[in-house]
């Protein structure tokens, strides 16, 4: 896996890094704010600075967390994304560009970095996300929310890979439920989609009330 793959997996998969990785990051973030000791008019001045800095933000430094980094921080990311590529294979999906393989900059991009070519034509909309639930002897598992652009048919997909999930699913099932948003009340869109008890339980932590939208592809 190269540096640029790696960096996409935990730019937009950060639930799949363990604790001391993200740690990790974190020394080197803070680390880099800093500077180097000899950017300080002395030793002291840097040593105070960082003191500051690492217990405001709780920023950890050991031993485990400078073995990590030692060959760089490139490495270090590489080492991460070649690890998850072995022990979460399922977990995650790379956005490649559809022309040319090359990785695209999110998951939501439709544009390559590459070679320019533009897939946003398979956007049929955009969804913004109100709750989700599953009802007992029901085939689906229902996201609900408002069809902010676009359009909704059966066989459109909805796109969950925005929020940390390898979930593009069918839309299975189109039905409407009254809800109050914002003191008005409307028939919001439900879409009945089949994944895994797995992904459900995905679903329910990491697809919140955010300001992301979720894109409807045909």
């Amino acid at each position: 896996m190269d540096y640029q793959e790696a960096k996409y997996i935990i730019d937009n998969f950060p639930r799949l890094m363990s604790e001391i990785e993200r740690d990790t990051i974190k020394y080197h973030h803070f680390g880099y704010k800093i500077g180097k000791p000899e950017d300080s008019v002395t030793p002291q001045q840097y040593n105070q600075k960082k003191g500051i800095i690492f217990s405001k933000f709780e920023v950890k430094e050991n031993d485990e967390i400078k073995n990590l980094i030692q060959n760089g921080y490139e490495q270090f990311v590489i080492n991460i994304g070649n690890r998850i590529e072995k022990d979460s294979p399922e977990e995650y999906i790379l956005n490649r560009c559809p022309n040319c393989k090359f990785i695209a900059r999110t998951p939501y991009a439709k544009q390559c970095r590459k070679c320019k070519h533009d897939w946003h034509e398979e956007i049929r909309g955009e969804f913004q996300f109100e709750t989700s639930f599953k009802i007992a002897g029901r085939p689906y598992f229902w996201i609900v929310g408002e069809l902010l652009k676009g359009d909704l048919e059966k066989g459109y997909r909805l796109d969950l890979t925005n929020f940390q999930l390898n979930v593009i699913a069918e839309i299975k099932q189109i039905e409407f439920c009254l809800k109050s948003v914002n003191g008005v009340k409307k028939d919001l869109p439900s879409l009945g989609i089949k994944i895994n008890e797995k992904e459900e339980d995905l679903v329910k932590e990491f697809l919140t009330k955010s300001a992301k939208t979720i894109m409807i592809l045909k």
